[in-house]
């Protein structure tokens, strides 16, 4: 990568920090049309499309992208999130699970499986088991805590439910006061 392409680039993410998506992606875009596999642009890219533009304009953003980084698997686990975001769940659990075939240290693609597992599926020893290795990678993953002691409650496990649920309430989780009142 040239330095003034790595330049152009973080004036671009400063304009992503400050909220100026248009900016943002107009240099985005100018350091993809020198180097069309910049990573961390695509993904910028995408991300920026995904909140801003509309679903078919972000899922051509975002299958550009992946035929460009088809081995990334932080863009492959975004391709899962959006898609079951918009209720395409087969095409987003097989790039989740690509993300963590890619990457088994992905702990919001597992965490993403977790969740299909659990709501979609309700298949919820299967989502511990997602939720226990995003915990692992992430040992202060709130969402994964407060999921996995709700799936263990679904699946009579009391005692470790309470455990992650308790754990969820002192990492900060807004939600969990109610259901250790109510539970525990």
């Amino acid at each position: 990568m040239g330095q003034k392409t790595d330049q152009i680039f973080e004036r671009g993410q400063s304009f992503l920090e400050k909220g100026n998506y248009e900016q943002a992606l107009r240099l985005f875009n100018e350091v993809l049309n020198r180097e069309p596999q910049y990573k961390e642009a695509l993904k910028n890219k995408v991300l920026i499309k995904i909140s801003e533009a509309s679903k078919n304009e972000a899922t051509k953003s975002l299958n550009f992208a992946l035929d460009q980084l088809p081995q990334d698997d932080e863009l492959q686990q975004i391709a899962g999130t959006f898609f079951i975001n918009h209720q395409e769940f087969e095409k987003g659990l097989a790039h989740l699970r690509r993300s963590v075939q890619l990457n088994n240290k992905n702990a919001l693609a597992h965490y993403g499986l977790g969740i299909v597992r659990a709501n979609q599926q309700s298949d919820h020893q299967k989502a511990i088991e997602h939720f226990n290795k995003a915990i692992e990678v992430n040992p202060e993953f709130t969402e994964a805590f407060f999921n996995r002691g709700c799936s263990h409650l679904i699946v009579e496990q009391h005692e470790e439910a309470k455990r992650d649920l308790t754990a969820a309430k002192e990492l900060g989780h807004p939600d969990v006061d109610e259901l250790l009142e109510k539970y525990f």
